[in-house]
């Protein structure tokens, strides 16, 4: 891991950057603003102290089943077909840059570990279910 913004960091452990700097202003680490880049033995210190390990780029929706049931009723329908994945953008700007997410929500389908469709804005379940359906034949 490389250097990290001091916000990027806050972000990933759900806490206010001022709270990042001011822990690492007490450990003598001089820090003075959000956009102050932090290296990997202070981000590790940070973690350690917040209690909280470096959050995954990737998560797969099956973990939670509340989610999955509110926020994901079309996994529902293909889940034994093909895996559904869930990226939040503002943690992994690089990959976002990588497949050109321009715009929330984007929907991008692999096969064969190529993209061969991206659906982009909001669409009923039925439009997604039958776009799935169609690659996974």
């Amino acid at each position: 891991m490389a250097k990290m913004k001091v916000y990027e960091l806050a972000k990933e452990l759900d806490i206010q950057s001022k709270d990042v700097i001011s822990f690492l202003q007490e450990k003598g680490v001089e820090v003075k603003a959000a956009q102050s880049s932090v290296e990997e033995e202070q981000v590790n210190l940070v973690q350690n102290r917040f209690g909280k390990e470096k959050k995954s780029d990737i998560k797969e929706t099956n973990a939670d089943s509340k989610t999955k049931a509110a926020a994901k009723p079309a996994e529902a329908e293909i889940k034994e077909k093909a895996a559904v994945y869930k990226v939040d953008i503002d943690e992994s700007q690089a990959l976002a840059q990588e497949y050109r997410v321009m715009s929330v929500p984007t929907m991008k389908i692999f096969k064969d570990g190529e993209v061969v469709e991206t659906i982009v804005g909001l669409q009923s379940k039925g439009v997604l279910i039958e776009k799935l359906n169609y690659y996974i034949g």
